[in-house]
């Protein structure tokens, strides 16, 4: 217990100076003090962590075995905890957090969207929204209110395997539009808190930032097709496991990484949205590497600070505390990373965009 307690506080004091001399640690404060203002990420996030756990969705990686004690396989465990350390970290570009549960209040974004441009046609764009975009919307309204009534329903039930397919089927779809529609929103979130409408610092909140990404809700669709085909690419490698499938699936999303961050800069239609995205790597190419190092080494201490929770307080009273603590730490890390990473990408890779949120 004391020798696991003591290895946390000298990673802790490590994680302290490595941001003290980051060649990125203005990003890195800027994100902090952008949370400070806005606190709704990390709730959200939060509460998405636990419901996962709690319907036994969560992640976990081979267990570690030094943290009780047994040496035998430290190279195979410092392997696995690095491989899961770079796929947090490069998935956390497009994923901001697990989808399921959460994804099943996508239904209430899409009423309210839907109303919305029923109500003001013309807000939505530079023109008024077509016949066929109505009933598009009002075609993914009704299915997501059915998929969430039938879910809750037959929740405790036996499910024959036809419903069970349904219903997997419309919570892949409904996961990935759900990651599009927030990982926008909290772009939305940080551009605003950079550059305020009202021109005061921090005055942005959640409203504000949720009419932007109605404003851009095509681009939030394409996107969710986007996360539609990797997503379905990761359950692939994952079954498969093939090297070369895992190194063009991080190739592939940390080429497109700049896109949410794109999409909530600019109300361009998405092909030419996904042109400036691409052309804002050439200025924050290398920034955005260097994040994702400094992302790898604290996720990988985050994966370890949870195991040793997990191992620590695994029997008795404490086992829950223990839970909770660690989805705090993954929840804070997580948002706190993924915001720095955006004020890297918007700042560096759209300098000069013109900033017309809604």
């Amino acid at each position: 217990m004391l020798s696991s307690a003591l290895s946390l506080v000298v990673l802790a004091f490590a994680f302290c100076l490595h941001f003290m001399w980051h060649p990125l640690r203005t990003y890195f404060s800027d994100a902090l003090d952008c949370l400070r203002t806005h606190r709704q990420p990390l709730w959200i996030c939060l509460l998405a962590i636990l419901l996962n756990q709690w319907t036994g969705r969560g992640s976990s990686i081979s267990e570690i075995q030094w943290v009780k004690g047994d040496f035998s396989s430290v190279t195979e465990d410092v392997r696995t905890l690095v491989q899961a350390g770079v796929h947090d970290a490069v998935i956390l570009l497009h994923q901001a957090l697990p989808p399921m549960p959460l994804a099943l209040l996508v239904s209430v974004w899409l009423v309210m969207l839907t109303v919305g441009v029923f109500r003001y046609p013309f807000r939505y764009g530079s023109q008024a929204v077509k016949k066929e975009e109505r009933l598009l919307l009002m075609i993914l309204s009704v299915l997501s209110i059915i998929w969430a009534v039938v879910f809750f329903a037959t929740r405790w039930l036996v499910r024959t395997e036809a419903l069970e397919s349904g219903l997997s089927l419309a919570g892949f779809a409904f996961s990935a539009l759900s990651l599009a529609g927030y990982q926008v929103w909290l772009a939305c979130l940080v551009i605003e808190w950079v550059r305020p409408t009202s021109g005061i610092s921090g005055s942005t909140d959640s409203k504000t930032a949720t009419q932007a990404m109605f404003a851009r809700w095509r681009n939030v669709l394409w996107l969710g097709g986007f996360n539609a085909v990797w997503i379905g690419f990761a359950d692939w490698t994952h079954d498969h496991d093939p090297l070369w499938s895992w190194v063009f699936l991080y190739e592939m999303l940390l080429f497109f990484a700049p896109l949410p961050v794109a999409i909530a800069s600019s109300k361009d239609d998405f092909l030419n949205v996904g042109g400036m995205a691409l052309r804002s790597l050439w200025r924050c190419g290398l920034p955005l590497l260097g994040w994702v190092l400094t992302a790898v080494v604290v996720l990988c201490m985050a994966r370890y600070a949870s195991e040793v929770f997990r191992v620590q307080f695994e029997q008795g009273r404490f086992r829950a505390g223990a839970v909770v603590m660690s989805a705090v730490l993954t929840a804070f890390l997580h948002t706190w990373l993924l915001v720095s990473a955006m004020l890297v990408l918007y700042r560096k890779g759209f300098p000069q965009q013109d900033r017309d949120l809604y």
